[in-house]
């Protein structure tokens, strides 16, 4: 290095930098020491640079990201991109310690998102750019840096300049929701990655990052990536609704299902075609061409399962979604020219119908119900529902062992047929531990493990209001709750009930929570329920 270069800070290493962020540990390490040997990362990984849970909103890993990309306009970030970019660009021709805080300074402004397009044109556009020292810089944020816009900024760097030891680098950070869409961004902007790639990054993920990377590979032609879409690839922790017409359109779902097949594509089938038909935030069912043809293939290998005693619960959901879809009331016209003409529903809605009167798909479910897995319980519970099974028994019985159990209350507050189940179900639910409960009122909005009790509690709250004079002791327990949402669901139960159902007790709780009140809203409905008057 020249006298010139040492006296400029051309050339020195970024990693001798001092760094804004401390000794904090960096986020690449936390996720390489993390990383499953699939590459994915467990269910609870956080990202150390996480903020302790308050009880209040938490966005899920990715999900801000994914929102704003999917269902908020861009908005211009010229301006802050233009000074991010500054800051890069002098780092870029003198490293030092001040370059870096500055740097840190302007990304910390805002999410790196707002601006990272603008951001790329404006560092493209700069004349003399050293691209080695860019790459350095970006490998530099990425791998070492303890906050996750600073390490999106480095994966959005990598991305503009190509380097022969970033594969690693990027599928590793992708493989966290927070960071996948930087790194899918980063794939894509260079010549020296594939469609496999962006596969890997699909694989290693289940919420907003497999959305945003099954998106990013509409129009594969390839059989392996299309039979994974098929089997696997539409499934989500957000909803499957926003992959399944993709999934099932490039993976060639009718084609598929024509001859021969596997329980995995039959399941996957099942899946796809429940989530078309719920619709959503992507397109669906009704725009989906090969829709009929699919249904069809699909409940033929059903039914003729069911009849050879093959009774599998990932499949019977599909079955009964297309048998409330055929039979419902609906504008067909604009289905009837893609294959939903009168006849193919009828002959559909006989074929669904046959297979759901066997009384197997029933005892698997109530198998499910009682599973110790918790995955296998939200599916019994979820299929309980779609075939209108009466499960008020088992779920009260299972109630009565764990009255802490999220899932089950609702499950149980939808089969409040008769007086008797009203009784039984709020009998069980004033043994909730509601002295702790009524813990006294405060801002929390009840979210994470340490609510579950309160979380019950409102659910079955919520049902009060068409039972007057019934449940008091729980209400008088979520008047008193640090969930606001527990004491407006008491709220709205009293108001809903005439003066002559309330407990003596209920007036004098009632001033009681009012004087207590931390909230200006809450006391606000709180002293118009006392008043008499509707709440807003």
């Amino acid at each position: 290095m020249s006298f010139f270069d040492r006296l400029l800070g051309r050339g020195k290493r970024f990693e001798d930098l001092r760094t804004p962020w401390g000794d904090r540990p960096a986020i690449y390490t936390a996720l390489r020491a993390a990383a499953l040997p699939d590459g994915s990362l467990p269910e609870d990984f956080e990202l150390p640079d996480t903020p302790e849970p308050t009880g209040g909103i938490r966005w899920a890993p990715g999900a801000l990201d994914g929102v704003m990309s999917h269902h908020v306009g861009q908005s211009d970030g010229s301006e802050r991109a233009a000074s991010i970019a500054e800051a890069i660009v002098n780092l870029t021709r003198k490293a030092s310690d001040g370059g870096l805080k500055e740097l840190h300074e302007r990304v910390g402004e805002g999410a790196i998102l707002d601006c990272v397009d603008e951001l790329a044109a404006a560092i493209s556009g700069t004349a003399d750019l050293d691209a080695d020292r860019l790459h350095d810089l970006g490998a530099f944020l990425a791998t070492h840096a303890a906050e996750r816009e600073m390490v999106k900024l480095g994966a959005a760097l990598l991305g503009m300049v190509e380097g022969p030891d970033d594969r690693d680098v990027l599928l590793t950070l992708g493989a966290c929701e927070e960071l996948t869409l930087f790194a899918i961004v980063a794939i894509l902007n260079r010549p020296d990655f594939s469609e496999r790639d962006l596969w890997a990054l699909a694989q290693r993920t289940r919420g907003w990052g497999r959305i945003q990377s099954v998106e990013r590979l509409a129009g594969t032609s390839d059989p392996a990536i299309q039979r994974w879409m098929l089997r696997e690839g539409f499934r989500n922790s957000v909803m499957n609704e926003y992959l399944a017409h993709q999934c099932a359109t490039d993976g060639r779902l009718a084609q598929a299902l024509d001859g021969e097949i596997d329980d995995a594509l039959l399941a996957g089938a099942a899946g796809l075609l429940e989530a078309l038909i719920n619709g959503g935030p992507a397109a669906d069912i009704r725009h989906y061409d090969d829709g009929a043809v699919a249904a069809e293939r699909f409940l033929d290998h059903v039914a003729a399962r069911a009849e050879a005693g093959l009774f599998d619960l990932d499949t019977v959901g599909g079955v009964a979604s297309l048998a409330r879809f055929v039979a419902s009331d609906r504008d067909w016209r604009p289905l009837e020219a893609i294959g939903w003409t009168p006849a193919h529903r009828e002959g559909l809605g006989k074929v669904a119908a046959a297979v759901l009167a066997h009384p197997e798909w029933e005892a698997a479910v109530e198998d499910a119900l009682d599973s110790a897995d918790q995955t296998d319980r939200w599916k019994g519970e979820h299929l309980a529902q779609l075939l209108e099974l009466d499960t008020f028994e088992r779920t009260a019985a299972r109630l009565e062992r764990d009255p802490v159990d999220h899932g089950a209350w609702f499950m149980l507050m939808r089969q409040l047929s008769s007086s008797e189940r009203v009784d039984r179900a709020i009998a069980i639910a004033e043994t909730l531990p509601l002295d702790t409960i009524a813990s006294g009122p405060a801002d929390e909005l009840g979210l994470g493990p340490g609510y579950a009790a309160h979380q019950c509690l409102d659910v079955v709250a919520q049902h009060l209001d068409e039972h007057p004079g019934k449940g008091w002791p729980l209400l008088a327990a979520s008047l008193r709750s640090p969930v606001i949402r527990n004491r407006n669901m008491a709220l709205r139960a009293l108001a809903a009930w005439s003066r002559a159902d309330w407990p003596e007790e209920a007036e004098p709780a009632l001033e009681a929570a009012r004087d207590a009140e931390p909230d200006d809203d809450v006391r606000e409905r709180i002293e118009a329920v006392l008043d008499g008057r509707p709440l807003d």
